[in-house]
């Protein structure tokens, strides 16, 4: 059968003035060509405005669209010659180290789901992740840990800033201890950096690369890092850059995470916030996950506190030292990446088994009326609140609306 493959493709000029033609472009071809990032190529396509069909409790394409800056959707001639114009543009090197790393990890590991997996937390590949795997980690509440986001940029950061801490203490060894303050924050932004660029600078990587550097360049300043003031400002920065990013589920995520993360800590305060946080997370996410996937994953919180640190603080930083050992060329990366697929490759199946087993016991669709948010809201700001526990459980009552069956 024919080969697909789907790419997105910037024009070099796109005509100037209020008609300027289309620029970036999401272009199919089933040629079977081997292309790679950023070489020029001239093609004849068939181009068509990017719109999608909106079924009520489907994805709004034409909003995805919209929120990646895809001017127009088309196919590639399979009957015009297509022309290769020049060698590669040195602005995508990262792109093509991305592709080197990703077919280092599928010639090393195989095509499993675990594979796929790694491939994603590397460098953002996502062809390998199959809609079921999609939904698996999406019954379970942990579809974030897919997508390379402000989790896995906040480890880099961290290591960054232990690094930053010991390169401290070695200077103040040799007397050189004067203006250091800022260097474990400069570090963390600079790891920050590359990791998203190796990412590919994708909506989900930038968004949360913003988020960290408003928090790491106020703490260079002595000003306080975790503040409602740093996540305005990463929010306009944001939608400065790109304003159609309210469009997307991820803005309001992302930002709606953080922000109930400094509200649950202004209430909360020593063991109880460690251990209040991935319940109060689940039950805040559970509003707007019902909102936009119509659903919400009864066992989040246990999913998250099981799987977050088992991501992050194993599989990731295995993953990551292996892409690095790979980019030096050194026989260490295939073991590491080996060792970061190891614990996915025990869980995958479990995970399956149990979402195959038990769907309605770990997911549960909700009704997503205004009454019925509105509630859920109200519930989730007066939780945190130092009230009684009979209080707080009778504030469990406003949430129910939202776990009510839909009517048949």
């Amino acid at each position: 059968g024919r080969q697909w493959q789907r790419f997105e493709f910037v024009r070099d000029t796109a005509g100037t003035g209020p008609c300027a033609g289309p620029r970036r472009l999401l272009l199919t071809d089933s040629s079977g060509r081997t292309l790679q990032p950023g070489e020029r190529w001239r093609f004849l396509v068939r181009l068509r405005t990017p719109w999608g069909m909106q079924n009520p409790g489907g994805t709004n394409r034409q909003r995805g669209y919209a929120e990646a800056g895809i001017d127009a959707v088309g196919s590639v001639s399979s009957t015009a010659p297509a022309q290769r114009l020049g060698e590669h543009n040195g602005r995508e090197r990262h792109h093509r180290i991305r592709q080197r790393i990703s077919e280092q990890i599928r010639s090393a590991l195989g095509s499993g789901p675990e594979a796929a997996l790694v491939r994603a937390l590397a460098v953002a590949d996502r062809n390998g992740l199959t809609t079921p795997l999609w939904r698996v980690f999406q019954q379970f509440g942990v579809s974030h840990l897919l997508v390379i986001s402000g989790l896995h940029v906040g480890m880099v950061a961290a290591c960054g800033l232990l690094l930053g801490a010991v390169l401290c203490r070695v200077l103040a060894l040799f007397g050189l201890h004067r203006n250091t303050g800022a260097l474990p924050p400069l570090l963390a932004l600079l790891l920050a950096t590359l990791y998203t660029a190796l990412a590919g600078f994708t909506l989900a990587t930038s968004r949360a690369w913003l988020m960290f550097a408003a928090l790491l360049c106020a703490a260079m300043v002595g000003r306080p890092a975790l503040s409602w003031r740093n996540l305005l400002l990463a929010a306009a920065v944001l939608l400065a850059v790109n304003p159609l990013a309210v469009l997307g589920a991820g803005f309001w995520l992302s930002f709606t995470a953080v922000a109930c993360l400094l509200w649950f800590g202004a209430w909360q305060s020593g063991r109880s916030r460690w251990l209040g946080a991935h319940g109060f997370m689940a039950l805040a996410m559970l509003p707007l996950a019902g909102a936009w996937f119509g659903g919400t994953s009864l066992i989040a919180a246990l999913s998250n506190a099981l799987l977050v640190p088992l991501v992050g603080m194993i599989v990731v930083p295995l993953v990551l030292a292996g892409s690095v050992a790979a980019l030096m060329g050194s026989g260490l990366a295939t073991p590491l990446w080996a060792l970061g697929a190891w614990p996915l490759a025990r869980l995958l199946p479990l995970a399956q088994a149990l979402a195959q087993q038990y769907p309605q016991a770990i997911f549960r669709e909700v009704v997503t009326t205004p009454l019925a948010l509105g509630l859920s809201v109200v519930a989730l700001l007066l939780l945190c609140m130092p009230l009684r526990w009979l209080h707080r459980t009778l504030l469990f009552a406003l949430v129910l609306p939202l776990l009510l069956p839909f009517a048949s």
